[in-house]
Parts: structure tokens; sequence; C-alpha cells
């Protein structure tokens, strides 16, 4: 879906999740999975039309049918939520207990049994990732936090090491800063598998990640400080687009064990 807003300082105050390219050498974000890391799906599928409690049941509707449509792929904890900025948008988190099965999930999502269930109601193309995501603790009841905020950055096309590590650097002191702001509850990031379009439509490495805030206030208020313009202008350099937005996460509760 072409949401890609280009780089701007006011965009940053979000935990990342990025591409993993095994070739690449290895760097502070690219990670095994350990038990304390876990695999995950995002999922931004854009369906929802109308507004007010009609729109929320049917993100409700659409969140459950994901879910629970294929037993064999079904989630060990999910999450949704229409995405605050963009109420027609149905945002998913997923977590999985292997690779296989969140690929599975992925591919089915795309292109499989899923998509075949959404795809009478979408208005546009879905984006789905999947990343190793650590810590894993947060994903066990995301709804914890009453705003989780989601971002999405892409690093140039062909990055080097040099490049890399340079982004991974900078991502620390942002991480530094958030974890220091008043209201932030959590921080969980990592590395996507493969790599995706960035705003120019290059495959490149990408980074994704979910901090939650006590409020989208709080959230805001960490925009405003002065840590945090430091802190996001270190990134700039070593990307090629980001986007980000916020999430109120209920959790999914059908097709449960």
């Amino acid at each position: 879906m072409a949401r890609y807003p280009v780089f701007e300082a006011t965009l940053f105050c979000f935990v990342l999740i990025g591409t993993y390219v095994s070739a690449l050498p290895a760097a502070p974000l690219q990670r095994d999975v350990t038990d304390s890391s876990a695999w995950a799906v995002y999922i931004a599928i854009p369906i929802i039309t109308g507004s007010g409690a009609a729109a929320k049941a049917a993100a409700s509707q659409y969140a459950q049918q994901a879910c629970s449509n294929n037993k064999t792929i079904k989630p060990k904890y999910a999450y949704y939520a229409q995405e605050t900025e963009t109420p027609a948008i149905l945002d998913i988190v997923a977590q999985f207990d292997t690779l296989a099965t969140a690929q599975a999930f992925q591919a089915s999502v795309q292109s499989g049994t899923i998509y075949k269930v959404l795809e009478p109601k979408l208005t546009g193309p879905i984006t789905a990732y999947v990343v190793t995501l650590s810590p894993a603790t947060p994903l066990r009841d995301l709804t914890t936090a009453p705003n989780t905020e989601v971002a999405i950055f892409w690093l140039p096309e062909n990055a080097t090491p040099a490049i890399i590590n340079g982004f991974n650097a900078a991502f620390g002191a942002l991480r530094t800063a958030v974890a220091a702001a008043s209201g932030q509850l959590y921080i969980t990031d990592g590395y996507i598998q493969g790599t995706a379009p960035n705003p120019a439509d290059r495959n490149t490495q990408v980074v994704l990640a979910l901090v939650g805030w006590q409020s989208l206030e709080a959230h805001n208020a960490f925009a405003q400080s002065p840590a945090f313009g430091p802190a996001v202008a270190g990134l700039a350099p070593f990307i090629s687009g980001t986007t980000d937005h916020n999430d109120a996460l209920s959790k999914v509760h059908v097709g449960f064990v």
C-alpha cells in the first residue's frame, strides 16, 4: 500500500523491526530467535469502510477471520486495531512458535485462503512482514499499553555493512532515549525476513518496531522533548524512507488455545 512518507524527524519515536538478510554481517538488531525473542507477523489490511460502531465491529470480524481461518497456522497470540491516523487500515500483530508457521500465515494472508476470505472487501494491497521480535515478553499481552506506536524504516538499497552498522548504532541511541521517556511501557524490535519496497519502490532491508505508551499524549510529549531531536537526527543518513502510526490494540480471541 502506498503509505511511504519521506524522512521527517518528527516520525522517529517508534521502535523498529527490520529486514534480516543472512549474508550480511552480524549487527546489534540482527539476532537469531532465542527464548527471549519470538517470530511475529505484522499485517496492514486496507479493508475498513464507514466509521463508528459498525467499523469497529467489522475490524473485529476481519481480525478473527484472518487469525482463525486455518487451524494449522493459528497464532499463539494476536492483536488488532484500526490505525489511529488511518482508520480504514486494519493492523494485526500475531506471534507464532516457528518461522515456518509465521511464513505460512504470511503467505495465506497475501495470496492464500485468508486472502480469499478478505479479498471481496479489500480497498488496496495487503502489507505483511515476518519479523523476529525481541524481547518477546510484550507479545504475551500488547493490550497492557493503551497506545502502541508502530514504525517502519527502510534502509538504503544495497546497504553496505557500514550503513547497517551505522543504522544500528543510531537506532541504539534512539532506543535508549525512548526507554527513558515518561509514559513508555515497552519496546520490542527485530528484523523482518527478506526485503520490502521502499518509498521509491526499490527492495531494501526494512526495520519495523513497536513501542507501548501509556497514552497517545505520552508518545506525542516524547516527540516534542529535548531528547527526541538529537536521537532521530542520527538515523537520517542510514534510511531511505519511513512511516509510522499509532494503534489501540485489542486481543483476538477466536480459535485460541
